[in-house]
């Protein structure tokens, strides 16, 4: 009877401090703006001052609007990784004051690949938009989508 009572105290710690953590957790993740990188990696410049989490070499980045629909949705978390990047592969782009655009970040999918002069080039597009985004270049580049938490 008392190894009943033990066990069953545990258990309500363990829930208690499982569902602490996962709080913890989803609190980062949902409101990134209100932390700061964990560790250094590639992306330490954009990332510390774009509202992501930094994992070593990954990142974690938060979508907002649907040009990427079906593949990922508003809300989705894209866990980006410096990475080869090819033809079909979908990368995020530093967008920061370009094109009138008020996003800080895009994640669209590589439809063609060009080097001029030694810089390699990307043009880019939406899944879910009818347009090509303008040619980007590798240093505006942030990383490939190598993982998406929906």
């Amino acid at each position: 009877m008392k190894k009943k009572k033990i066990l069953y105290k545990l258990s309500y710690i363990m829930i208690f401090l499982i569902g602490g953590f996962s709080f913890i957790f989803l609190y980062l993740l949902i409101f990134p703006s209100y932390n700061q990188s964990i560790q250094g990696g590639y992306f330490n410049n954009y990332f510390e001052t774009h509202n992501s989490i930094n994992l070593n070499d990954f990142n974690i980045s938060f979508v907002q609007g649907n040009s990427m629909t079906p593949t990922f949705f508003n809300g989705s978390y894209l866990l980006i990784a410096k990475d080869d990047i090819q033809i079909g592969d979908i990368i995020l782009i530093n967008n920061t004051g370009k094109y009138g655009n008020y996003y800080d970040s895009i994640s669209h999918r590589v439809i063609k690949i060009k080097v001029k002069k030694g810089i390699t080039y990307y043009l880019t597009r939406g899944d879910n938009l009818k347009y090509n985004d303008y040619w980007t270049s590798e240093a505006d580049v942030l990383g490939k989508v190598v993982g998406v938490l929906y």
